[in-house]
């Protein structure tokens, strides 16, 4: 991780003021698309890259790093969903 966050749109497909559900929804289409295990042996190089490359731009934009805040996701904005402080609390 440590991409600039305009990659991670790019990766993602959205556009920059994306709300968490839209992110979430982009997040899981492409994931079904790029799954590994739906690709030939001669595709499934290329299919868990970009797998991995989407599930790194969704976990950045889900950690908040090109969010403004985890309080957008999750009313217990402290822990949020996976344990992770809120950038507004820590």
């Amino acid at each position: 991780m440590g991409n600039p966050p305009e990659l991670y749109h790019k990766i993602l497909n959205i556009p920059k003021d994306t709300s968490p559900q839209e992110i979430r929804t982009a997040y899981k289409n492409l994931v079904k698309k790029w799954h590994p295990d739906k690709h030939p042996p001669s595709s499934k190089p290329e299919a868990e890259a970009r797998f991995k490359a989407i599930s790194e731009a969704y976990e950045v934009s889900a950690h908040g790093v090109f969010l403004p805040c985890r309080a957008r996701l999750a009313a217990n904005c402290a822990f949020g969903h996976c344990g992770v402080p809120c950038r507004a609390v820590s």
